[in-house]
């Protein structure tokens, strides 16, 4: 029958894609990143609940003809809801697991060989 789409949490695909894509990691740390991602993951989507829900409000929520929330309120709950939808799905994952990466792996610094200037005066 297969997995019902609206029940996947469309975050976590990217995360573990991310997750299970590099490379030469223990299995140790790999498990640590993926219940640290997967736990970030659920409080950064509870956190996005609310913000579409205060948005809902903000901007249909009128008490005696003027509205509830400032302009400013509806602005940033505006802005927050848009962030999620457009941009955050695919962002929020990526910035977890770079963040999870460096700091569960680090990352080492290579420096480059030195060149010689090759201007002649």
């Amino acid at each position: 029958m297969g997995l019902d789409a609206m029940k996947v949490h469309f975050d976590l695909v990217l995360l573990l894609t991310l997750i299970f894509a590099v490379p030469k990691i223990k299995v140790k740390t790999r498990l640590k990143i993926l219940l640290w991602g997967i736990l970030l993951s659920v409080f950064i989507h509870l956190f996005k609940i609310v913000v579409i829900v205060k948005d809902g409000y903000a901007t249909s929520f009128v008490f005696k003809g003027t509205p509830y929330y400032s302009s400013f309120e509806r602005a940033i709950y505006g802005f927050g809801r848009s962030f999620f939808t457009r941009m955050g799905n695919q962002l929020v994952p990526v910035l977890i697991w770079s963040v999870l990466y460096i700091k569960f792996v680090g990352v080492k610094i290579i420096k480059a060989p030195e060149t010689h200037s090759v201007i002649q005066k």
